[in-house]
């Protein structure tokens, strides 16, 4: 790994902490699917974490990382080791499923919990969702779509418990607003394609469809929206394309179906600092996630300068927030991570920003 100096830090807090309470090596455990089917993910969560050590951590925090092989009794097994180390916060695991498995063995020991999960149902009782949600990101982009005069939407839903969440905050959102959700389609895992025949039918009875699909079921689906003239530069319609999180990949940033659409995410200028930070020190681009491993070390920096974990934990969702990698963003006490996002649409050029992200949060957490 090869490193440069040392950079500003890019966890910045925007209240001031209380006074440091003591000195001495606070021990932070990062658990993370080293190996098994996710371990291309894990290390790059790790090498994220790492660079984030170099940059700007306090001398005093530790860094102790475990493997869960993506597996919640791996990582009960990799939590109670770190415990027995000595750690005090803990900056993982990746899944649902392993976060839900190590929530009992937190709370009986007091140890807070920040996950890089995105379920939100884990989220309170110590534990932190810092994952990337569909609840935020889609809120996000309604709002933009219906102060730009679209209101009344479609939505390609995927199947499962993502396109069941999608769902809910789209008809949440829309319902606060006033806007209007006209028609529900799930394209199936063999013809992902075919759920435009329900968009076509239902042309005229909404302005804008929201695509939840993401990776090649979002490309499949865009590219045949263009060739039947549903969007594109062939369409006659003035149907607006917009997307989730899921649009958020670079591999999908020129993807020519998707060009003119709008999309939640971080402001691409300062992730893109990071991101050349870390080719130059692996050798690689980073995964989408990685810099959720860059904000949570940073995170446990700031902490650690003030000598405890535990004495600062209420602090760390004090209503100012931090500004990091991803933009501004908050830890609430109900467990919940609220972001400033962007919006932005793809163009040949690669992402561009259409709505600029919040640089200051408001006084009072939101929902």
């Amino acid at each position: 790994m090869a490193l440069g100096g040392r950079v500003a830090a890019q966890v910045v807090v925007m209240q001031p902490p209380p006074p440091a309470a003591a000195t001495g090596p606070l021990r932070a455990a990062i658990l993370l699917p080293l190996s098994g089917p996710q371990a291309a993910m894990g290390q790059a969560l790790l090498q994220a974490a790492q660079l984030a050590l170099f940059e700007v951590s306090d001398e005093r925090l530790e860094l102790l990382p475990r493997d869960t092989g993506g597996s919640p009794a791996k990582a009960q097994a990799a939590l109670r080791d770190a415990l027995a180390s000595g750690a005090k916060l803990i900056l993982g695991p990746l899944f649902g499923t392993e976060a839900n498995a190590l929530r009992p063995l937190a709370a009986a020991a007091g140890v807070p919990m920040i996950t890089f999960s995105n379920d939100v149902g884990l989220a309170g009782g110590g534990v932190y969702v810092f994952g990337f949600g569909p609840e935020q990101e889609t809120q996000r982009v309604i709002s933009f779509a219906l102060s730009q005069g679209y209101r009344r939407l479609a939505v390609i839903a995927p199947q499962g418990a993502y396109g069941e969440r999608l769902l809910r905050v789209t008809h949440d959102a829309l319902g606060a607003q006033g806007g209007e959700l006209t028609l529900i389609a799930r394209p199936s895992a063999s013809d992902p394609a075919s759920v435009l025949k329900e968009i076509k039918a239902g042309q005229g009875h909404f302005d804008a469809v929201l695509m939840g699909s993401g990776g090649q079921e979002l490309r499949v689906i865009a590219a045949q929206g263009v060739a039947q003239g549903l969007w594109g530069d062939r369409s006659e319609t003035r149907m607006q394309l917009l997307g989730t999180g899921q649009w958020d990949e670079p591999s999908l940033s020129r993807e020519s179906g998707l060009i003119g659409g709008w999309y939640p995410a971080a402001d691409p200028a300062t992730r893109q600092a990071f991101a050349e930070r870390y080719k130059r020190a692996f050798g690689l681009e980073p995964p989408r996630l990685a810099t959720l491993g860059y904000d949570a070390v940073a995170l446990a920096s700031v902490l650690s300068r003030q000598g405890s974990f535990g004495a600062s934990i209420a602090w760390l969702t004090q209503s100012g927030g931090f500004s990091g990698v991803d933009g501004i963003f908050r830890l609430r006490p109900d467990g919940l991570t609220e972001r400033g996002l962007a919006v932005l649409t793809p163009t040949v050029q690669g992402p561009q920003v259409v709505d600029p992200a919040l640089q200051v949060f408001a006084a009072t957490m939101g929902r």
